[in-house]
């Protein structure tokens, strides 16, 4: 039985180690688990051309609310997107907006500008 034991924790401290240094190794390469495109986390593998998309969009955003920071970027489709913005302080605190942004002739523009949606927690 402390045979057993014994194995059992020294997988698991196989395990541990190779798991921190693959840490160690991954933070040399911080682009493999998200950027910052203005102040904006964003994870995945981008393109050049995906990180120009999200720097125009956010520049879009920022005219439209500029107290509230982005919190998420849904990509609908490749020329529509939904944003939320705000502010979320805890559990039941928080609130911003929705947008939605459509790419026509190469700019992004607000959808339905004359619709304002909202969101409470």
């Amino acid at each position: 039985m402390k045979r057993i034991v014994f194995l059992i924790s020294f997988l698991i401290l196989g395990m541990a180690i190779g798991y921190f240094g693959k840490m160690l190794i991954d933070a040399n390469q911080p682009e493999k688990y998200g950027i910052q495109i203005d102040g904006l986390h964003v994870t995945g593998q981008l393109s050049d051309l995906q990180k120009k998309e999200i720097e125009d969009i956010t520049e879009v955003v920022k005219s439209l609310d500029s107290e509230n920071p982005i919190l998420s970027i849904n990509f609908k489709s490749s020329n529509e997107v939904e944003i939320m913005t705000g502010v979320v302080r805890g559990p039941l605190n928080g609130g911003g907006n929705y947008f939605d942004l459509k790419k026509k002739n190469g700019k992004w523009i607000q959808l339905n500008p004359e619709s304002h949606r909202m969101w409470v927690s």
